[in-house]
């Protein structure tokens, strides 16, 4: 099984030993990049577990940030 590319990745605590990361990942086949959201926690030995995540395609990104922008405010 080939694996997905990430070209960019962030994360953002969110308590306790959880964590949400944001990143750009490709595909093993193909061109087109995904805004990859997971989200998971830190084991105590420091190794990262994931729980579940969603993929959006890139061409997106502009109405996920409004359609965020319209849940936050």
């Amino acid at each position: 099984m080939a694996e997905w590319k990430t070209i960019k990745s962030e994360m953002l605590e969110a308590g306790s030993n959880n964590f949400v990361e944001i990143s750009i990942k490709q595909p093993p086949e193909g061109e087109t990049e995904f805004i990859a959201i997971s989200k998971g926690w830190t084991t105590p030995d420091g190794n990262k577990r994931y729980k579940s995540n969603i993929l959006i395609p890139k061409n997106k990104y502009e109405e996920l940030i409004e359609k965020l922008e319209k849940v936050v405010k």
